[in-house]
C-alpha cells in the first residue's frame, strides 16, 4: 500500500518506470548503482531483475546496508571518482540525481566509462531547471508566497537558498538538456533516449513541494505521497514535454 501512495519518496517512485525501462535489465548483469543514498532502487533491481548490484555511496548509513544485504546488494562505501573497481566490469551504471552534486562531474563521467562494459550504457536523472517556481514569482502572488512559506524574495536568492537546503555542491545544480548534453559530449557520452520525469503535473506538485519544505521541511514532501497515484496517472496519459528532471540513457561514443 505504501508504494502506491509513493513511498518512500515522491519524486523518485514518479520516476521509476521510465528509469526501469531505460536500465533494460538482462538476468545476470551488474549493475552499479552509483550515489545509491537510501539503496531503494538497488534494492528493487536486486528484488526483481536478478541482477546482480553493487550500490555505492559515501555515506552509507547502517540500518540501509543490513536491509540491502538482506536483498542480495552488494554496499559499497567509495568515492564515485574513483571507483575501487576493475575497467570494464559493470552491464549498467544508474546515477540518481547525482551529478549535480558533486564539484567535478566530468571526472565522475569518466569513471563511468571506464568501468562500463562494451555494450554497456548508463541511465542518469538530472534536475531540470525549475519550470514552475520562476513562474510564481514573478507573479502577483509572489509577496504573499514570499511571506507565507519564509522564502527569498527574488528567484535567485531562492535557487541559491534551494541549493543550501538540499546541499548541491556542484558548481551547477541544475541543466537545461543543451547543457547536459555538453558536459555527456565533453565526457566521451553520447544520450540514446531522453525523457522529462515526472511530466508537468507530477513535477508542478514537486515544485510546490519544494516551496513546502522551504517553510514546513520534510512534512511538505511527506504530504505529497497523497497525490502520488493522481500524478502518476497523468504521466501514463499525457505526454510531457516538460518535467522537472531530465532521465536519460547514455552510451560511450568509444570504448578503448
Amino acid at each position: 500500500m505504501a508504494a502506491v501512495f509513493g513511498w518512500p519518496n515522491f519524486l523518485r517512485r514518479l520516476q521509476w518506470p521510465t528509469i526501469h525501462r531505460l536500465l533494460d535489465l538482462r538476468n545476470g548483469q551488474t549493475v552499479l548503482d552509483l550515489g545509491a543514498g537510501q539503496m531503494q532502487y538497488a534494492i528493487l533491481i536486486a528484488r526483481h531483475d536478478g541482477a546482480h548490484v553493487i550500490a555505492a555511496d559515501l555515506d552509507l548509513r547502517m540500518d540501509r546496508v543490513d536491509e540491502a544485504r538482506r536483498n542480495g546488494v552488494v554496499p559499497l562505501r567509495a568515492n564515485g571518482q574513483a571507483l575501487p573497481l576493475a575497467d570494464g566490469s559493470v552491464d549498467r551504471i544508474l546515477m540518481s540525481s547525482l551529478l549535480q552534486m558533486v564539484p567535478g562531474p566530468l571526472q565522475l563521467l569518466r569513471e563511468c566509462k571506464r568501468v562500463l562494459k562494451p555494450g554497456g550504457h548508463v541511465v542518469l536523472s538530472v534536475p531540470n531547471h525549475y519550470q514552475f517556481i520562476p513562474v510564481l514569482m514573478k507573479s502577483f502572488a509572489a509577496p504573499v508566497l514570499c511571506r507565507l512559506f519564509g522564502m527569498p524574495r527574488t528567484p535567485g536568492e531562492l535557487i541559491r537558498h534551494l541549493n543550501e537546503r538540499f546541499h548541491v555542491g556542484g558548481s551547477q545544480g541544475y541543466y537545461s538538456l543543451n547543457e547536459l548534453t555538453a558536459l555527456l559530449e565533453a565526457s566521451g557520452f553520447r544520450i540514446a533516449e531522453h525523457k522529462y520525469a515526472p511530466g508537468r503535473f507530477g513535477s508542478l506538485l514537486w515544485e510546490l513541494g519544494v516551496l513546502g519544505y522551504v517553510r514546513f521541511g520534510n512534512l511538505a514532501f511527506h504530504l505529497l505521497f497523497f497525490t502520488y497515484p493522481f500524478a502518476r496517472l497523468c504521466d501514463i496519459l499525457v505526454k510531457s514535454s516538460v518535467g522537472s528532471e531530465h532521465i536519460v540513457k547514455v552510451s560511450p561514443v568509444d570504448k578503448h
